[in-house]
């Protein structure tokens, strides 16, 4: 009697052990999942101060040296995002006001897709 009691409580922590590792598996994926989202959320993150910091960099300069820009590389530690820059004068105020657009890219995390993040802005002549 004593030995039938030993085997049921063994089957109790085998059954136990297996409903375990078969709720630890989804738990695991959806850690997974919300790290990537989170790792991309950073990353997008990044690249908006990167674009707005590039922005207020064009828009500080005098207004006749705000040129666009083609696809370039930041620098270190930022090595992963690239920046382009529109320039083009304003339909209504010409001569007066030029809008900026500011476009950083960068790799999605887990997929690989490059994604990008665009501020606009305007500058006037002083």
């Amino acid at each position: 009697m004593w030995n039938d009691k030993r085997g049921f409580i063994f089957m109790e922590v085998v059954v136990a052990i297996l409903i375990f590792g078969i709720s630890v598996i989804p738990a695991t994926m959806a850690m997974v999942a919300v790290s990537r989202q989170s790792e991309g959320a950073g990353k997008r993150f990044v690249a908006l101060e990167l674009a707005q910091g590039k922005f207020e960099e064009v828009s500080g300069n005098k207004y006749e040296e705000i040129a666009p820009e083609e696809k370039k590389i930041f620098a270190a530690p930022y090595d992963g995002y690239q920046y382009a820059v529109e320039v083009r004068e304003d339909d209504v105020y010409s001569g007066y006001l030029k809008n900026i657009c500011v476009t950083v890219y960068y790799t999605e995390p887990g997929t690989g897709r490059e994604r990008t993040v665009t501020i606009t802005g305007a500058r006037a002549k002083r």
